[in-house]
């Protein structure tokens, strides 16, 4: 998978009983710092996405995992409702 989503991938596969061997792809690397690293940019906006994608992503993952916890014990509750 993704690593950008390679954490919270891990969560899910485990969360439903899977052994899971990470094998991420698509590594963004720091190139080289040059005067034009510090400029706004396309592929800076990208990674601000990319990253906050996953910030609310783990976030919702968080808010369903604390809802199952709470109202477990709740008849009719499940993750879908």
């Amino acid at each position: 998978t993704h690593a950008n989503h390679l954490p919270r991938s891990i969560q899910a596969f485990e969360r439903q009983g899977l052994a899971v061997v990470p094998a991420p792809m698509g590594h963004v690397g720091r190139g080289e710092a040059t005067l034009f690293s510090f400029l706004p940019s396309y592929n800076a906006l990208w990674r601000s996405s990319t990253a906050f994608y996953e910030l609310w992503g783990n976030l919702a993952q968080d808010l369903l995992d604390w809802r199952m916890a709470v109202f477990a014990d709740k008849p009719g509750v499940t993750r879908a409702n």
